[in-house]
């Protein structure tokens, strides 16, 4: 198990996980962010943001982390092309859903038009064998508000670099020292920064070898 802990890997994340599951694998928790399936693919400079078969590509990664994880953290936003997978993805899995997390932005970018501006997005929290889950604080609300990561230095390669205001709250809120967190979609390796702030274990997954290389040279500087 230890040759797994606080590294990065390289590859398909389900191939991956498929291996970790095959290889008996155990994480306490999984914190991770989708790609939004955009198809404008205005936020990676390196990887397509287009995927036809998006619900059943979210079905496989959350099937995957309820066998690997105690609870599952899924960030995710709908918009006009994901929308109908999203809402879908949430009536499957209304069973394990324990409670839902909506993350709020002060400053979004404003909509065209008359149209509603997408200000918020929901991190699900689900479990295949919990019914419950605990903060470790009391009276914490199921809500944060964050300003966008308008200070992001990666914004012309990855514009969708997770907020570490966001990571650091759900590390640092739900976990306890010692705990193992997955992250599927690991990107530029903020949730791995998080838990090595909050003495917290990691494990990464990044399929795109650009982003893998810039996670691992923020976590080899801290």
């Amino acid at each position: 198990m230890m040759e797994y802990v606080n590294k990065l890997f390289l590859g398909d994340c389900l191939s991956v996980m498929d291996d970790f599951i095959l290889n008996n694998v155990k994480v306490n928790y999984v914190f991770t962010s989708p790609p939004y399936n955009r198809k404008r693919n205005d936020k990676y400079a390196n990887f397509e943001d287009v995927n036809l078969n998006y619900y059943d590509f979210l079905c496989n990664v959350v099937n995957r982390c309820l066998v690997l994880a105690d609870y599952l953290f899924l960030n995710i936003q709908h918009n006009y092309y994901n929308k109908a997978d999203v809402f879908k993805l949430i009536g499957k899995y209304n069973e394990n859903i324990i409670d839902v997390v909506i993350w709020e932005k002060r400053n979004p970018m404003p909509a065209s038009g008359c149209s509603l501006t997408n200000s918020y997005e929901y991190i699900i929290i689900l479990s295949k064998i919990k019914k419950i889950i605990h903060t470790n604080t009391t009276y914490m609300k199921n809500h944060i508000t964050t300003s966008v990561y308008s200070n992001n230095p990666y914004s012309k390669i990855h514009r969708a670099v997770m907020n570490p205001d966001v990571a650091s709250w759900f590390i640092n809120t739900f976990t306890k020292e010692g705990d193992i967190v997955l992250d599927c979609f690991m990107g530029l390796g903020t949730t791995a920064l998080a838990c090595m702030q909050a003495n917290r274990k990691f494990i990464g997954i990044e399929n795109c070898s650009e982003y893998f290389e810039i996670a691992q040279n923020r976590i080899k500087g801290v």
